[in-house]
């Protein structure tokens, strides 16, 4: 038999999702480890926008095995932190330190200088480190805004000039376009992201089971049972009236 072992949504959770999704995993009921299990059913609705109790797509089913190593649960960015070799002092100081008043034209001079790689940072800064890695980054001493050049967000912290770059191991990486803004608008692409860990969606799934959900989960259990049992079923009950006959 099968049954709905757990489920959430991601907005509950520290992501970096760039639209929240909630799901239900569904799997044997006597599964003991639904998260390294092999055949499980993952029952999905995408946000379409807007309030997050609301607004929600149809519901997509997924067949996968060992959700943890597929990296289905793997909802933050990692960052890469380097440092510049670059001095700051007198005018270019004031400049530099100040995030609001950068140009493209300072970056270009910062993207010339040698870059070495912050291993405590990128280590904090890493998934499973913190919840949210990205509160391990540097923070600018005059604004909480980072200015992103070429998919990196660069901020000053203490005379100290840092390149931020997000990460995710499963993928795609949204990032904004170069100007001023704040690290959390990196984003996982979450259809990239439900591409790349699940899979493609199972195909033939009856309407009542795509047009419903966690109240409707009854109809999802029957569709996984009649795809898994179905045939065997039959083959008992056949088997069950052929000794009815030989008794006979």
């Amino acid at each position: 038999m099968f049954a709905r072992l757990t489920g959430d949504n991601v907005f509950n959770s520290e992501n970096d999702f760039s639209a929240i999704f909630q799901f239900s995993i569904y799997g044997p009921e006597d599964t003991s480890d639904w998260c390294y299990a092999d055949g499980m059913t993952v029952a999905l609705l995408k946000h379409n926008g807007g309030d997050a109790r609301a607004n929600y797509g149809r519901c997509r089913l997924y067949r996968c095995d060992s959700l943890v190593d597929a990296g289905f649960l793997d909802w933050t960015l990692g960052w890469n932190v380097e440092q510049s070799d670059i001095v700051l002092d007198g005018e270019q100081s004031d400049i530099l330190d100040d995030i609001e008043e950068w140009e493209e034209s300072h970056l270009a001079q910062l993207e010339a200088s040698e870059w070495t790689t912050d291993e405590r940072l990128t280590e904090r800064c890493s998934p499973g480190y913190a919840s949210c890695p990205r509160s391990e980054l540097p923070e600018s001493k005059k604004s909480d805004r980072c200015y992103w050049f070429n998919g990196a967000a660069y901020v000053v912290s203490d005379g100290v000039v840092y390149r931020c770059t997000p990460y995710h191991y499963h993928a795609k990486v949204n990032t904004p376009e170069n100007g001023l803004g704040y690290t959390c608008d990196a984003e996982i692409d979450t259809d990239d992201f439900l591409e790349k860990v699940l899979g493609e969606e199972l195909t033939e799934v009856p309407e009542a089971v795509s047009e419903g959900w966690d109240v409707h989960e009854d109809r999802i259990i029957e569709f996984l049972e009649r795809e898994a049992f179905g045939e065997c079923e039959d083959e008992d009950n056949d088997s069950e009236d052929e000794d009815d006959n030989e008794d006979e």
